[in-house]
């Protein structure tokens, strides 16, 4: 049975250079924009 892409993705090189920086706060930002521009 082949494994999804999501399977192995998030275990990486290119996940951990993609999202190194990524914290709480960064996603707290991302959340408000987006609510931002839906609403």
């Amino acid at each position: 049975m082949q494994k999804e892409w999501f399977a192995e993705w998030f275990n990486t090189e290119y996940y951990h250079i993609l999202y190194q920086d990524r914290n709480e706060e960064e996603a707290n930002r991302f959340i408000s924009n987006l609510i931002s521009f839906l609403s």
